[in-house]
């Protein structure tokens, strides 16, 4: 029995290595549509405000409207790396010459992102049901909406990893509860939080297996413990990335209301969470509804 035991989780691992290994070879393909006028619906955003980063020799970003700011820092980081060690100059010089493969790099991050979330779904789906994993795989691997998105620099195929990723970390933290566990949880919200705004719905998960462990254990005061450690966790690592998105607070509530409603304040902006939350109660093409379908 041990040996078929094995055998069988030899396979597993191999067919998980092929839909990688797939998913992969599909999405760094998708990095190059439409080479070289690769300029797709919001992509130069995120690569002009990482040049400008470059430029200005700044750590913060001047945009507010996503915001991105995780893969704008990420880029600058990408693309100066690839200046540095291909031309020995730094990326603001090589940019004007050939921007095209500034925007290859950049899609590039994103598809590292959507082969990651391959993993994640076969760990995931296997950790609920025993046998779901590579169902679990197989759909995040060859879902349409995700390779074609893992080929376009913007915060969809981003915000959906951290998604799962904090799926993930929300199932680790209730197998075994540790404060080290729920900061960790808690860090991939906030992380999320500055790639789009709208990741701030993944505090409603924090909330629900803080006061489910709290209810397992019978451990009122954890609801409020629990609940000002996630408050400061979040609200630090949503600092530490985009410090300005706070500093300058009268600018980021004025974003958020017309990303929302088109309306000044933080009201709008709730509305449209409430939107956002429904959505993924009715199970649309998002990451809950493809982990449902495999499980």
């Amino acid at each position: 029995m041990c040996i078929f035991r094995d055998r069988r989780r030899l396979l597993v691992l191999i067919a998980l290595a092929a839909l990688i290994l797939l998913g992969g070879v599909m999405r760094i393909s998708a990095c190059w549509k439409g080479y070289p006028i690769l300029q797709g619906a919001d992509e130069s955003i995120v690569v002009n405000q990482a040049i400008s980063l470059l430029e200005r020799h700044s750590l913060l970003v001047e945009f507010y409207d996503w915001p991105a700011h995780l893969l704008i820092k990420a880029c600058a980081l990408i693309f100066e790396a690839y200046s540095q060690l291909r031309f020995g100059q730094p990326a603001v010089a090589i940019y004007p010459l050939n921007p095209a493969s500034f925007y290859v790099l950049a899609r590039s991050f994103t598809a590292l992102l959507g082969v990651l979330m391959i993993p994640l779904a076969f760990w995931i789906c296997e950790t609920v049901k025993k046998g779901a994993g590579l169902f679990g795989a197989a759909a995040f691997a060859f879902f349409g909406v995700y390779v074609e998105h893992s080929g376009y620099d913007t915060t969809d195929v981003p915000l959906a990893f951290f998604t799962l990723l904090t799926i993930a970390l929300a199932i680790r933290y209730l197998d075994k509860a540790t404060w080290g566990r729920l900061a960790a949880l808690c860090v991939c919200v906030g992380v999320g939080i500055t790639v789009k705004y709208t990741g701030a719905l993944a505090c409603l998960l924090i909330a629900v297996v803080v006061c489910v462990e709290a209810w397992r254990t019978r451990r009122p005061r954890l609801v409020i413990l629990g609940g000002a450690f996630s408050v400061a966790v979040v609200f630090a690592s949503f600092f530490f990335l985009a410090p300005n998105l706070v500093i300058n607070w009268g600018r980021t509530v004025w974003q958020l209301g017309v990303e929302a409603r088109g309306e000044y304040g933080l009201l709008p902006f709730f509305i449209k969470l409430r939107d956002y939350a429904l959505t993924w109660i009715n199970a649309g093409p998002g990451v809950e509804g493809v982990l449902l379908a495999a499980v």
